[in-house]
């Protein structure tokens, strides 16, 4: 269903709902449904309006899931963390260590079934922007797709982040109170190098 919703552009649902609203008042005037004539005028009009709001620059890619969550915002959610620092082999790290009722994130697996990607950064973006963080620009694989490696499995990594190498560490974990198994954010690990 959020696929389609996605998909929908609110401008592809205005202009069929303009086009059937003109369909209808020259039903009404047809068949001279003279009680009906000024509130398919008035539908009409307020569908044109909304067309014609939606040809401006900035709503011509606005979605019917973008909408629905302009009108109706998700809650944000408060995560408890502790950060710890150091130094590690020329490198300082600054790690992001989430306690309980851990950030959900939002995974896709790859055609061979072995392997979780981030394809969509928006649960990303929500949990690095509550840390105060910059945000990142695009999904990455797994870690363990890419080295081989069985100690990079549940790991992602984006070398172009710009405080550092970003590093993500993942788990399921699970909902005491709904009993939600979940995917959620363990981790999140900026090193420097010197």
């Amino acid at each position: 269903m959020e696929a389609i919703l996605g998909a929908l552009s609110l401008k592809i649902i205005a202009s069929a709902l303009l086009v059937l609203s003109f369909l209808w008042l020259i039903i009404v005037i047809i068949k001279k449904q003279n009680e009906y004539i000024l509130r398919a005028l008035l539908v009409c009009l307020i569908f044109l309006l909304f067309f014609i709001y939606l040809q401006q620059q900035d709503a011509r890619k606005l979605t019917l899931s973008d909408a629905r969550k302009k009108i109706f915002p998700e809650k944000t959610l408060q995560y408890n963390y502790h950060i710890e620092k150091g130094l590690k082999q020329q490198e300082s790290f600054t790690r992001y260590i989430f306690d309980d009722l851990k950030p959900k994130i939002s995974l896709s697996m790859d055609k061979t079934g072995n392997y979780f990607h981030i394809t969509d950064v928006k649960s990303i973006n929500s949990i690095l922007e509550f840390l105060n963080l910059p945000k990142v620009k695009s999904g990455v694989d797994e870690l363990a797709s890419i080295t081989g490696s069985r100690s990079d499995l549940n790991c992602y990594r984006w070398d172009d982040y710009p405080p550092g190498i970003l590093i993500i560490e993942r788990s399921l974990c699970r909902n005491k109170a709904t009993f939600e198994t979940y995917h959620c954010i363990v981790n999140i690990i900026i090193t420097k190098r010197y």
